[in-house]
């Protein structure tokens, strides 16, 4: 095993930091059609546009038809009730009815045959028509035709049609501009919201030889809030800060409200949505993110703002064997026994010294060296479980189950051991709202003037091997050691060394301890009813312990 990286890690958890709004929206029906529905600072007044009238009753018309308007009703034609009479001269004509006995005598004489007693003979009638002249008695009547009123409804004859409500689209559907609720968008987890619902932001250490100015708190504030507007649509929208009662000179003590407002004045906060303040009080106990390191590193333009969680501890170690500025990518026996090495059986070295030490030996193989260490932490700190029985000559005789408080105390010194605690910027966070490290994307580079990592935007230093994997962690490296240039897309190439380098710093450690508290069923949200399992990812190679509650549950020991 090489031991060059070594990592114990009391707790590293991703956390998620998600929100979302549970809300039902109304309904049309839901709404009261009132003159005042949908009226906002967007929308004042109602307009044809926006669709909302009142309902007005139905009015008859109170005209009356004359000769103006050219009004006849229609009239159904009625038949003579006349009875035909004396008067009237009405004779219906007959047809001749003939002869059925043979008569063929003229009895009387006059040239005409007389017909027996008993003949169906009857002679032809002609009709005369009736000169009865229809009158008020006969009640006829001839039909008349119907013509419509030209009568044209106007304010004097009261007419008026029946109008349905109309609703405001503003009320049914709600304004897009007005801001009903939000959130900070602050993934760094600076501000802290208080039993009130209001919110706070703690800045420790400020004094009056270290005031804190309106830029540098700029860094810390929300830039952006999460919203839901009025029509239920949840844009982010850009929020800008008034710190005008900062001092010009930077403030040193106390505390101040410090105002935010809409970048845009496109959009506006309704009277349900809580004002944009955060109280800042300066010099409180908790830890807060530094600043990025002060000075002009080489490729300034090139660097991202890392984040430091609160609750969040980061231990940095710079170990050596004889001199802290010496190179290590070489193997001397007597470095055995120097430095940090000193009477120790967990060794840093840069070679296959001793197979006999399987611990402080490579497995030429990808399969990690487990079990190096006990299962439990020792009063915070791992301890060796090793068996001594076959050690080397080099460790024979040391002490196997010794606590590795040597490497990992900040407080204890030891030879060959440079501590800096609670080291600031190392992770990101990212979409979801996990904090994290990628050496893979970003290179790190430890500033001890301001205690804190400064992150390049694009990985460094190419490790040895068949992988070839740019993206190592080597912290006490400057940019200018392993960054060469600048390509024609702006993007940071490194040098052409590997990890292998004699100006790389290879023998270092690195203890992260997180506080969080799990939901009972190990879930958390990461959107409106989307939940999945609080997880700790990690990628690498080896030099890895994890334990949580003092328990060992992950063991990347070694290769």
């Amino acid at each position: 095993m090489k031991i060059r990286k070594v990592f114990a890690v009391a707790l590293i958890a991703a956390i998620c930091l998600s929100l979302y709004f549970v809300y039902a929206p109304a309904s049309a029906e839901d709404l009261a059609l009132t003159a005042q529905d949908g009226l906002c600072v967007h929308h004042p007044e109602h307009t044809a546009e926006c669709g909302y009238y009142l309902e007005t009753g139905e009015n008859t018309c109170s005209h009356v038809h004359d000769d103006i308007c050219g009004y006849v009703a229609p009239v159904d034609a009625q038949p003579c009730n006349h009875t035909h009479d004396a008067s009237c001269g009405y004779v219906e004509a007959r047809a001749e009815v003939p002869c059925d006995q043979g008569c063929t005598d003229d009895l009387d004489g006059d040239g005409m045959v007389d017909h027996v007693e008993g003949c169906a003979y009857q002679p032809a009638v002609e009709g005369q028509p009736c000169n009865h002249t229809h009158d008020e008695t006969c009640g006829y009547a001839e039909a008349v035709e119907g013509q419509p009123c030209a009568h044209v409804h106007d304010e004097f004859c009261g007419s008026t049609a029946l109008v349905e409500t109309g609703v405001c689209v503003y009320a049914q559907a709600g304004c897009p501009y007005c801001v009903v609720d939000w959130q900070w968008s602050d993934p760094q987890g600076f501000l802290t919201q208080e039993a009130d619902g209001s919110w706070s932001m703690d800045v420790p250490g400020v004094s009056a030889s270290n005031p804190v100015s309106a830029s540098a708190l700029q860094s810390f504030l929300p830039t952006e809030i999460a919203t839901r507007m009025e029509n239920d649509t949840m844009p982010a929208l850009a929020i800008a800060w008034d710190l005008t009662a900062i001092p010009a000179d930077g403030a040193t003590s106390g505390d101040y409200l410090l105002q935010a407002y809409l970048a845009d004045p496109t959009y506006a906060l309704t009277d349900a949505a809580a004002p944009l303040q955060v109280t800042l009080r300066l010099g409180g106990a908790e830890t807060l993110i530094e600043s990025i390191p002060s000075g002009n590193p080489p490729y300034d333009d090139k660097i991202v703002t890392g984040v430091s969680p609160a609750g969040t501890t980061i231990n940095l170690f710079d170990y050596w064997i004889t001199d802290q500025l010496t190179a290590d990518n070489t193997d001397e026996e007597a470095n055995k026994d120097k430095g940090i090495n000193a009477n120790h059986a967990l060794l840093f070295t840069a070679g296959e010294t001793n197979r006999k030490d399987e611990w402080n030996q490579w497995t030429r193989s990808k399969a990690p060296y487990s079990g190096i260490v006990d299962n439990e932490l020792d009063n915070g700190y791992p301890k060796l479980n090793l068996d001594m029985t076959n050690a080397s000559n080099v460790t024979s005789g040391r002490d196997g189950t010794e606590s590795l408080a040597y490497l990992f105390d900040p407080k204890l010194e030891h030879q060959g051991k440079q501590s800096f605690s609670d080291v600031k910027g190392l992770l990101q966070v990212d979409s979801d709202g996990y904090y994290y490290y990628n050496s893979t994307r970003n290179y790190a580079v430890y500033y001890s003037d301001t205690n804190s990592f400064m992150l390049y935007k694009y990985p460094g230093v190419v490790s040895n091997g068949a992988s070839g994997i740019v993206g190592q962690f080597f912290p006490f490296n400057t940019g200018a050691q392993v960054f060469g240039s600048v390509d024609a897309n702006g993007i940071l190439q490194p040098k052409s060394i590997n990890s292998l380098n004699q100006i790389i710093n290879h023998d270092l450690g690195l203890s992260m301890e997180v506080e969080f508290q799990q939901p009972m069923d190990g879930l958390v949200s990461v959107s409106e009813n989307n939940f999945r399992p609080m997880v700790f990812e990690f990628a690498g190679d080896d030099d890895v312990w994890i334990f949580i509650d003092d328990v060992l549950v992950a063991d990347l020991g070694g290769i």
